[in-house]
């Protein structure tokens, strides 16, 4: 994983996206602070940090289901089938494992 760190251009995004998230995480506590300051109601404090954090709550689930629709297939079955298979690799192979009855084929 330490050899990606050799490439500039990747050390360039991940920096970058580190003082984006910095960012973020500084408004996500600075905003409800400044209103708190201006305020002094604790109530309006609320407010702003729930108007910051709905809308990431709410459309993230939709927007994932979106993507989700719109390929066709589960985002997720691939992963799904690559920790099965790695699973199944680890497991004693017998002849007839797959065809007691009632085990699950999966």
């Amino acid at each position: 994983m330490l050899g990606v760190l050799r490439i500039r251009d990747y050390r360039l995004l991940l920096a970058g996206q580190l003082l984006s998230n910095i960012g973020d995480w500084l408004l996500l506590v600075a905003a409800p602070y400044f209103v708190f300051e201006l305020t002094g109601s604790t109530l309006a404090t609320g407010l702003t940090l729930t108007a910051e954090s709905v809308p990431a709550i709410v459309l993230g689930p939709l927007a994932a289901a979106l993507i989700a629709a719109s390929a066709g297939t589960s985002l997720l079955m691939p992963q799904r089938m690559r920790v099965l298979r790695r699973r199944s690799s680890c497991l004693p192979q017998t002849a007839d494992a797959t065809s007691a009855e009632g085990a699950d084929p999966i």
